[in-house]
C-alpha cells in the first residue's frame, strides 16, 4: 500500500551507548544517506475525529502536513504526507489556521534532535525529544 508505514520504536535509557549505536550502523549497513537535524513537530487532534492525528513538521530540510491513523497499533498504520513549500519558511501559523477550521480539540509541540540513517530499504532514526 502506497501510504502504509511500518514503524518500530524503542525507548532507551540514559545508559544507552549512542556512539556505539552510530558506529554499528555505519560499519554494518550500507548507507545511502545520513544527516542530523532539529525537527519541530506540532500535533493536532480534531473534534469528532478519533482515528487520525495530524502533524505539522518543520526542519531545515523539509516541511510537511501529515495525517496518520491513530489507534492501538501505531507500528502498522496509514500515513499520508503533503509536502509544503520550504521556500515560504515555517508555515505553522497557516497550518494551525487551516486545521482550526476543522475544530482542533488539542495541539502540542515536540522539538526533536534527530539523526537519520538511510539504507536502500530502511530508515533508522534516533532522536531525543523535548
Amino acid at each position: 500500500m502506497k501510504f502504509k508505514e511500518i514503524e518500530h520504536k524503542f525507548l532507551v535509557d540514559d545508559q544507552f551507548d549512542l556512539d556505539n549505536f552510530r558506529r554499528l550502523i555505519t560499519e554494518k549497513l550500507t548507507l545511502v544517506d545520513s544527516y542530523k537535524v532539529e525537527v519541530v513537530d506540532t500535533y493536532y487532534l480534531l473534534k469528532g475525529v478519533k482515528n487520525f492525528i495530524y502533524r505539522h513538521r518543520y526542519d531545515s530540510r523539509s516541511q510537511q502536513l501529515t495525517v496518520k491513523t491513530f489507534n492501538c497499533d501505531n507500528e502498522d498504520r496509514t500515513e499520508v504526507n503533503l509536502n509544503l513549500c520550504q521556500d515560504l519558511g515555517n508555515q505553522s501559523e497557516a497550518v494551525a489556521a487551516f486545521l482550526n477550521t476543522l475544530s482542533v480539540e488539542w495541539s502540542g509541540t515536540i522539538v526533536k534532535d534527530v539523526q537519520v540513517f538511510y539504507t536502500d530499504d530502511c530508515e533508522i532514526v534516533y532522536y531525543s525529544a523535548k
